[in-house]
């Protein structure tokens, strides 16, 4: 099931990616997503399956400090697209956002290829739990 959604997620044809989509918001697929990228090592497969966690508009809330080590991956696009996740999860509770700062280190950021998008993700969460009470 992996490699077929894997092909139309990653297909040129829109029709097919949004079919993919569509099918994993439908049957509520976080889980099934979830063990699908712990179980891909191929990177450019698990950074089309990172990206449709975001796509889908599923909500990966309490499954926050998985996306922040896929964001510390050296690969550039699995990097980019877990980001993308952790940024659109709502209402991430302050002790999730410090664990993710503690991951966010300036050993872990220095020499990453994606440097400055992590650079933004750990000013935003500093502000998110300078506001938070």
């Amino acid at each position: 099931a992996v490699k077929q959604l894997i092909e139309l997620l990653g297909s040129h044809n829109s029709e097919h990616k949004d079919a993919g989509l569509e099918l994993l918001k439908n049957e509520k697929s976080i889980h099934f997503l979830l063990e699908a990228i712990a179980e891909t090592d191929h990177k450019n497969e698990k950074a089309i399956l990172v990206a449709a966690c975001w796509e889908s508009g599923l909500d990966f809330k309490g499954h926050e400090l998985i996306f922040a080590d896929l964001a510390l991956d050296n690969d550039l696009f699995i990097s980019l697209e877990a980001i993308t996740v952790l940024d659109t999860i709502e209402g991430t509770n302050k002790a999730t956002m410090q664990a993710i700062l503690d991951k966010l280190t300036d050993k872990s950021l220095a020499k990453h290829p994606n440097k400055d998008m992590l650079s933004d993700l750990k000013q935003s969460l500093e502000e998110k739990i300078a506001e938070t009470p």
